[in-house]
């Protein structure tokens, strides 16, 4: 009986230990760069008809981490996308809504989920598919700034397919 006991008490201060170790684990503060760092995560549809009448959309993921916690703004644009097609054009410019810090540190992560119309996505003349005159192929350079305007690393969108006619 007394070696049972010894072994629900060893059981009992595992049990213990593993727990405090998930808690510790948990509540590490992240160690991101102070600089906003993005990713391409997804996207839903790549193949659009383009200045359509119809809704079709294209939903893009992508995801950050910072380790300042100063992503979005209540006013400014922060997220910007360059067509490649159009390198010297203005980029379209998004707002990021403001994004609170979580818990005690300042590092921040998530994802910024993208509604592309295709109404409002372009196909530039004679389309860059020397296939098929009809397809063109849009391209995304992607950027965010954060409030103290430091600015991310740039990603490439996956391709986009216009159907222009």
């Amino acid at each position: 009986m007394y070696s049972y006991r010894l072994d629900m008490k060893r059981i009992s201060l595992l049990l213990f230990l593993a727990t405090a170790a998930v808690f510790v684990t948990c509540l590490r503060a992240p160690n991101y760069p102070i600089q906003p760092v993005i990713a391409f995560y997804s996207i839903s549809n790549n193949k659009v008809h383009s200045c359509s009448s119809q809704n079709d959309t294209i939903f893009m993921d992508i995801s950050f981490t910072s380790g300042s916690g100063q992503i979005g703004s209540d006013t400014a644009g922060n997220l910007f996308l360059i067509d490649k097609r159009q390198q010297s054009a203005p980029p379209d410019t998004n707002r990021i809504p403001f994004v609170p810090i979580q818990g005690a540190g300042n590092g921040i992560s998530g994802k910024i989920h993208l509604s592309l119309y295709a109404r409002d996505l372009i196909c530039l003349p004679g389309c860059n598919n020397p296939l098929n005159h009809d397809v063109d192929t849009l391209i995304y350079d992607i950027y965010i700034k954060d409030r103290a305007g430091r600015i991310s690393n740039t990603i490439q969108s996956a391709p986009i397919y216009l159907q222009c006619k």
